[in-house]
């Protein structure tokens, strides 16, 4: 939706890019020449133009990171594939020519001031500076270097890292290596932190219906609990290798697990975050 004119622009020289393959194998056109290859720039449109379908299929099929690359080889491949349409396009009329080109300056100043925006506000909505002074200063003085700490949140990595460099996280800026490393550890991390079960799938509906059912009755709920809490301390301590957990109060089935005295001790907390020690 915020780079809508160039999704436009795509439809436009990729509809150009078909017309001439058809023209230069069935018509005989004079866009065969083009085609064949002679152009100078046309390796390097049809590269961008297979990239750009390709990080597209990436984005829709996979994951959305993959938007990153697309709209990087989209808007290199609109540069070359607009240049070399202009070849083929004559526009005598000096008033037409002038509007396309006022319109084609308003747009690009129009997806260029958009874009801004809609970064600056991504930046306004993120994290004060300040947000993890007092976890980040509690990890600073109380732990030592190298302790691990599961974070239950990957995009908390910079500034609790920027408060104790010293220690290490079990997810950082790029979760996708912790994912690589292992596969298993990585869903039983966001399982945990994210529905407060352990579960080393991406969907783990038998264990969310356990859940539901469990949480109907008191008797019911604390038996889940506890058993649960044992699984979830074995795999943080001793998986995970983990000497401090940072969550927040957001987290709040996670939470219920921390909260068992038997297998965790709250060691800070503050309005929003605390700190839990494995037992």
């Amino acid at each position: 939706r915020n780079n809508s004119l160039i999704i436009a622009g795509l439809l436009l020289a990729g509809g150009a890019e078909i017309y001439q393959y058809f023209s230069a194998r069935f018509r005989n056109h004079e866009s065969a020449e083009y085609f064949s290859g002679s152009a100078a720039g046309r390796p390097l449109q049809l590269a961008l133009f297979f990239l750009t379908i390709g990080t597209w299929l990436g984005t829709t099929a996979i994951s959305a990171r993959f938007g990153d690359f697309f709209m990087f080889f989209a808007a290199l491949y609109l540069i070359v594939a607009l240049e070399s349409l202009r070849r083929f396009v004559s526009i005598s009329d000096p008033f037409v020519k002038r509007g396309i080109i006022i319109g084609l300056a308003v747009m690009i100043i129009y997806l260029f001031a958009g874009n801004v925006l809609f970064l600056q506000q991504v930046l306004s909505r993120g994290a004060s500076v300040n947000e993890f002074s007092g976890v980040g200063e509690w990890l600073k003085g109380n732990t030592e270097p190298g302790d691990v700490v599961f974070n239950t949140n990957w995009s908390w990595f910079p500034q609790l890292y920027y408060h104790s460099p010293k220690n290490y996280y079990l997810a950082g800026l790029e979760p996708r290596f912790f994912y690589l490393y292992s596969p298993d550890l990585y869903w039983k991390w966001w399982n945990l932190g994210s529905h407060g079960y352990l579960c080393n799938l991406e969907e783990c509906k038998d264990k969310a219906n356990e859940q539901r059912l469990a949480w109907r009755r008191d008797e019911t709920r604390e038996k889940w609990i506890k058993i649960e809490v044992a699984a979830a301390a074995k795999v943080i301590k001793i998986d995970l290798k983990t000497d401090y957990i940072v969550t927040a109060k957001n987290y709040r089935l996670f939470n219920i697990l921390l909260e068992d005295k038997d297998h965790f001790k709250r060691v800070y907390n503050d309005e929003v975050y605390a700190v839990y020690q494995p037992l």
